[in-house]
């Protein structure tokens, strides 16, 4: 569950997410939407940075990943298919800025817990999360 920011809980108590876009203007919406919402962020600007900072279970430091379909150095649906073959059993949120039912599917399949059109809109990030965390 989400904690407001308000709450007064430490942070250690808050969920922590990595963000991951090759975009640094995506990063960023996403970001202050999730801190808005209480949830401590990180950011990697590709798969392959993505990879280098997840340490899989039991000790991953993240609570979740939100990560964009289309990246230069590793896209997001091979970076999932990655993530899980390596025991992350975390929520995974795919963004995309073209939503087929091919691309959702093809992510699906990768590893991706949900998939949603970018730009996400806040409620939309955080009904995702809370969903599948």
């Amino acid at each position: 569950i989400a904690l407001n920011i308000s709450d007064g809980k430490p942070a250690k108590f808050r969920l922590k997410v990595l963000i991951v876009d090759d975009s640094s203007v995506c990063r960023q919406i996403v970001r202050k939407s999730l801190t808005s919402l209480g949830y401590l962020c990180v950011e990697a600007e590709d798969g392959e940075t993505c990879l280098q900072m997840v340490e899989y279970p039991p000790t991953s430091p993240f609570n979740a990943i939100v990560m964009d379909n289309s990246m230069k150095r590793l896209d997001g649906p091979d970076c999932a298919t990655q993530l899980r073959e390596k025991g992350f059993n975390q929520p995974i949120i795919g963004l995309t800025n073209f939503f087929s039912e091919d691309e959702q599917r093809v992510y699906m399949q990768s590893g991706a817990d949900e998939v949603l059109l970018k730009p996400a809109s806040k409620a939309d990030l955080h009904s995702a999360l809370q969903k599948h965390l």
